[in-house]
C-alpha cells in the first residue's frame, strides 16, 4: 500500500513538473502581451474614467452599491380615518421592467464569471463615458443585464495596482431596463398599504419600501411593462362571509397597466 501511494505521488509531481514546462515554454514562444494579459488589462484599466463624484455619492458605503430604501419600515397607521377595516387581506403582485439608473462596485475578481470582464479586456476602451457598449456584463451572480448602450464602466480609484491587479476596484452603471417584482399588501387592521419593489441588476437585488400606495413610488424609477402575476387574499377572521378567494394570473404572461 505505501509503494502504490509513493507511485501515486510521484505522477502527481511529474504531471506538476509537465504542465510548469508547458507553461515556461508557451511564455517564450511569444513575447508580444496577449489582449487578455494581466499587462493589456492594467493597460484598459487605466484608460478607465474614474467613477463621477455625483455618482459615488449615490452609493451605500456597505454595498457599495446603489442605495435604496432598505427593508421595509414597520406598517403605519393611518393619520386620517379608513373604512372599516376587509374582511381579506389583499395581496397584489406584478413583474415590471423598470428603468432606474444603478451601479454595483466590486474587485476586478468578483466580475470574473460574468461578461464584465469582455469590457475590460477589449481592444478599445472609450476613454469618455466609461466602457460603452460591447459586451453586456450581468453581474457577480448574473442577474438582469442593461442593454450594451446604456452601460458604463468606471474605476473606483485613480490608481491602478498592477501588482494587485484582480483587486483592483471597478463600478457597472445601467439605466435598465431591469427586471423587478412590485408588491401591494392591503393588510385587515386600520392601516395604509405597503408598497415594496425588487429590482435586479448587476446579480444585485435592490429594494424600495413606501407606504400610501404607488403614487408614493419612487419618482427615479420608471415602468417600461407590466405583467400580473394576480391578486391574492386572505380572510382576516372571526365570522365574516366574505369570499376571499384568490385571483392569480392562469395562463403568464398576463398584461396589465403600468401601476404609475
Amino acid at each position: 500500500m505505501r509503494s502504490r501511494a509513493l507511485d501515486s505521488d510521484s505522477r502527481r509531481a511529474m504531471i506538476l513538473c509537465a504542465v510548469l514546462l508547458l507553461l515556461l515554454l508557451t511564455g517564450c514562444a511569444s513575447t508580444a502581451p496577449s489582449p487578455t494579459s494581466d499587462a493589456a488589462i492594467a493597460d484598459r484599466l487605466e484608460k478607465l474614467p474614474t467613477l463621477p463624484a455625483d455618482v459615488a455619492k449615490t452609493l451605500d458605503p456597505k454595498t457599495h452599491a446603489t442605495k435604496t430604501s432598505g427593508p421595509p419600515a414597520a406598517p403605519v397607521k393611518s393619520p386620517e380615518p379608513l373604512p372599516p377595516a376587509p374582511c381579506c387581506s389583499i395581496k397584489d403582485q406584478k413583474e415590471l421592467k423598470v428603468n432606474v439608473p444603478l451601479t454595483v462596485c466590486g474587485p476586478l475578481w468578483n466580475f470574473v464569471l460574468a461578461p464584465i470582464g469582455d469590457l475590460v479586456m477589449a481592444r478599445d476602451v472609450p476613454g469618455a463615458g466609461g466602457g460603452e457598449g460591447g459586451a453586456v456584463p450581468g453581474g457577480p451572480a448574473g442577474g438582469t443585464r442593461a442593454p450594451a448602450s446604456n452601460v458604463r464602466l468606471y474605476k473606483l480609484n485613480n490608481t491602478v495596482e498592477r501588482a494587485r491587479l484582480w483587486d483592483q476596484w471597478v463600478c457597472v452603471t445601467g439605466n435598465g431596463p431591469w427586471d423587478a417584482t412590485f408588491i401591494e399588501n392591503h393588510y385587515c387592521a386600520d392601516y395604509g398599504s405597503q408598497d415594496s419593489l425588487f429590482v435586479t441588476a448587476w446579480g444585485s437585488l435592490f429594494q424600495w419600501n413606501w407606504s400610501g400606495g404607488v403614487a408614493n413610488h419612487p419618482p427615479e424609477v420608471t415602468v417600461v411593462s407590466c405583467n400580473d402575476d394576480g391578486t391574492f387574499r386572505l380572510p382576516c377572521g372571526g365570522l365574516g362571509s366574505c369570499d376571499c378567494t384568490s385571483s392569480p394570473c392562469m395562463n403568464p404572461p398576463c398584461p396589465c397597466p403600468a401601476p404609475w
